[in-house]
């Protein structure tokens, strides 16, 4: 993606050797598989099927990254936080060049927006609960 951002738009584009869109399906498949056993509850493997949703356009898309954003028990904010500058990297790199289409660049923005909100409002949350503490000593 980073080396060739128009390869999200033509799936049959290869970017290193592979066809872009079955290495993504692929990928998929695999992140379901694994949050099916092992990594049900990993909030990574959350992010990665966001991001992963995210490129291939995929309908439930949105509801991906929802799932990640909005999990109980909810993401660590490491975690959202290194989704986070994977989403603004790519988005810098989209600004550097006009190869992606404007839907992707605008998919890719309110990604980083709303992760921005949820990361935001965690950090408001701890420095509450901290005070919280100091105040009642």
């Amino acid at each position: 993606m980073f080396l060739n951002p128009h390869a999200v738009d033509e799936p049959e584009v290869t970017v290193e050797g592979l066809p872009l869109g079955k290495a993504l399906e692929s990928a998929r498949h695999e992140i379901e598989r694994q949050r099916a056993g092992p990594r049900r509850s990993d909030e990574y493997a959350a992010a990665d099927l966001a991001i992963v949703a995210l490129l291939r356009e995929d309908a439930d898309g949105r509801a991906k990254l929802d799932a990640f954003l909005y999990s109980k028990p909810e993401p660590q904010p490491y975690a959202v936080e290194v989704t986070l500058d994977v989403l603004v990297e790519l988005q810098n790199r989209l600004a550097e060049t006009r190869e992606a289409s404007r839907e992707f660049r605008d998919r890719v923005a309110e990604a980083c927006k709303d992760i921005s909100r949820k990361s935001a409002a965690e950090s408001c949350n701890a420095n509450a609960a901290r005070a919280r503490r100091v105040w009642r000593r």
